[in-house]
């Protein structure tokens, strides 16, 4: 098991660095909220929190959880369940799925805040999702868009669940925060989420961990220029965030918070270790590394993320 999973690893960066071919909630005229660059003691709280939301994704995103309190096994996310945190509805569709992409939507009442999570890959249906890789158009957000078709396949899979449960709960709790969150392939369907509901009128702070680009540059241009935060947090030499590559036509979205010091399984960071990157195509960063082989880093983001999920699944991402 071991041998293959080394195996699909190497092939998904292989494949994946070659080319490829209204809602009546809130206003949809609110003031953009742009992402802060300023990286102190409260801004690293909150990558650790909401990490551990992506975390809570790998074992919570079941139908059967809904009503229940979200608990991680392993303490992958104590934090979370400090909060009380309720788990308010399931993402996914079980019969007929392209990707078997799934998550959850949490319910804070202690930050007043609405959390979508999804999960990265951990089985083989995810894993063809992050092959398909050729641009697809995605002309109902801008002109010009594109996007990764098996990301946008995943997006459709959970699109319908994830508005109906964000609008269910903010005509309970209308002054609560819409966060959209995911570590890798979740990573990037959380991107895409927080476009869709910024363009539907919600308010949406996005954070990622270890995401892929899941889209062109008009894709990001209008991630950015959409009413949130987006943070992308990066972890010193993260093959995945490299990926697929940008003379594909691929770019990323958001301000880059590189974790940049220590090794591939180091979790604990100081405000100092933390270095900024803006722009969709910035090599200061993450994307300065090159190419690792190692999918280590992209592992551990403040603690090993996956740490909760089934020790049965065939994929270690």
């Amino acid at each position: 098991m071991k041998f293959l999973n080394l195996s699909l690893s190497y092939a998904a960066l292989q494949l994946l660095s070659v080319t490829a071919s209204p809602v009546d909630i809130v206003s949809t005229n609110l003031e953009k909220r742009a992402t802060p660059t300023v990286v102190n003691d409260e801004v690293l709280a909150r990558f650790r929190h909401y990490v551990q939301f992506s975390a809570a994704a790998y074992c919570n995103s079941e139908e059967n959880l809904f009503g229940s309190k979200v608990t991680c096994a392993k303490n992958g996310c104590p934090t979370v369940e400090q909060a009380g945190v309720i788990n308010n509805g399931y993402l996914g569709i079980e019969l007929g799925s392209q990707s078997m992409v799934n998550g959850f939507v949490g319910l804070d009442h202690t930050n007043k805040q609405i959390v979508v999570a999804y999960h990265g890959t951990k089985s083989p249906f995810n894993f063809i999702t992050d092959l398909i890789i050729p641009l697809e158009p995605c002309n109902d957000l801008v002109d010009g868009c594109k996007m990764h078709s098996g990301f946008q396949n995943a997006w459709g899979d959970v699109r319908q669940d994830t508005f109906s449960n964000v609008q269910a709960a903010l005509r309970v709790h209308p002054q609560y925060k819409v966060i959209t969150t995911g570590h890798s392939l979740g990573g990037a369907i959380a991107t895409i989420a927080g476009a869709y509901l910024r363009q539907a009128g919600i308010p949406t702070d996005i954070y990622t961990f270890g995401s892929p680009r899941p889209g062109n540059g008009k894709f990001a241009d209008y991630v950015n220029a959409g009413n949130g935060a987006h943070y992308r947090v990066t972890h010193t030499n993260d093959p995945i965030a490299t990926l697929p590559a940008k003379w594909t036509g691929y770019r990323h979205s958001g301000v880059e918070f590189w974790l940049s010091t220590g090794g591939a399984e180091t979790v604990d960071y100081n405000v100092g270790d933390v270095k900024v990157c803006e722009g969709t195509s910035n090599e200061n960063c993450n994307d300065g590394e090159g190419l690792s082989l190692s999918l280590d880093p992209h592992r551990y983001y403040f603690q090993r993320v996956s740490v909760c999920k089934s020790t049965t699944s065939p994929i270690t991402w």
